[in-house]
């Protein structure tokens, strides 16, 4: 891949994440479709780019970034558990 891509790569990457996260908690498609899902959607590509920024401009470690997947890659489990069991809150009540 080009270097020159690295930032869109990883912003994609950031937006697979958080479209992820929207799908699993957001109980219908108006949900999916609203203002916060579209933020988590926008914040997730900015993470990604960040993140490469961090990464391959100043040289910040790959462990800083499992200690990010370890924090919200619970989350993320914990919600796809609740919705195979059914019992999932609206996406409004349990994210603020």
């Amino acid at each position: 891949m080009a270097p020159e891509l690295g930032p869109v790569w990883f912003g994609l990457l950031g937006l697979l994440g958080a479209v992820l996260y929207v799908w699993v908690w957001a109980k219908g498609w108006a949900q999916l479709t609203g203002f916060k899902a579209v933020k988590h959607m926008v914040v997730g590509f900015l993470s990604g780019v960040v993140y490469w920024f961090l990464y391959m401009r100043l040289g910040f470690p790959d462990g800083a970034m499992a200690i990010v997947v370890g924090y919200f890659g619970t989350d993320l489990i914990e919600g796809i558990m609740k919705r195979l069991r059914g019992g999932v809150q609206g996406f409004a009540e349990s994210k603020g």
